[in-house]
């Protein structure tokens, strides 16, 4: 499957992803669709990533590890 997330070699093209879903779940299913490998943190379930626990931010990323998942950059308002 052709990796849709690299154009022209150095430029990776990703999303922010409360734009694609609510929750991280639907967040990696729609990266997983396009078959794209880089997401931009803004928001999950309506919280900012920074309103997150230590231990909560823990199963987030362990969650995109699981789905290879990377975090590009961490988005603010």
């Amino acid at each position: 499957m052709k990796e849709n997330y690299k154009v022209g070699g150095n430029m990776i093209i990703t999303t922010i992803g409360d734009e694609i879903g609510t929750t991280l779940e639907e967040q990696i299913e729609a990266l997983k669709e396009v078959n794209m490998k880089y997401i931009e943190i803004r928001k999950i379930d309506d919280m900012y990533v920074w309103e997150y626990s230590e231990e909560q931010i823990k199963k987030i990323k362990e969650e995109l590890k699981k789905n290879e998942i990377k975090v590009i950059s961490i988005d603010t308002p």
